[in-house]
């Protein structure tokens, strides 16, 4: 896997944990929400039983496995960057790549905490993703002999 591959796919799984955490929030609010008597009680429609509070919580059980699977993926995608990162011989770039993909930090941000100007961040940030990349070829080469 390449590194910009490797970054999108942690960008992404980081993505869908926000929204999944949204939807998990959205549950338990709808389950809190619920008062006793609505607990307690359950309809029948058309033949079927159902229980709306119920089913919520059955929906936030699967959910919050769903989740944990993805920090699951999340942590090993990140252990892989860090340990891709280490790898880099230039500090800036390893520092640079640090910050924006294991810390989260906005360009704006790096550039503060490492006294660059945005023009210069950008053009190592080019050369970082370089770097990583060709190590993270290495390191697949490496993997497949």
């Amino acid at each position: 896997m390449s590194g910009d591959e490797l970054l999108k796919k942690h960008s992404d799984v980081v993505k869908d944990l926000d929204r999944l955490e949204e939807k998990i929030e959205d549950y338990r609010t709808r389950i809190l929400s619920a008062s006793t008597t609505q607990i307690s009680k359950i309809r029948s429609r058309g033949g079927k039983v159902s229980d709306p509070t119920g089913e919520a919580v059955v929906k936030l059980e699967e959910l919050e496995c769903e989740r944990l699977d993805l920090i699951g993926e999340k942590w090993d995608l990140r252990m892989t960057i860090f340990r891709m990162l280490m790898m880099m011989d230039n500090a800036d770039h390893s520092r640079l790549m640090f910050l924006r993909y294991w810390k989260g930090m906005t360009f704006r941000e790096i550039s503060e905490d490492m006294g660059l100007t945005m023009g210069y961040l950008f053009k190592i940030k080019k050369d970082a993703i370089t770097d990583f990349n060709r190590i993270c070829q290495e390191e697949s080469g490496s993997r497949k002999m």
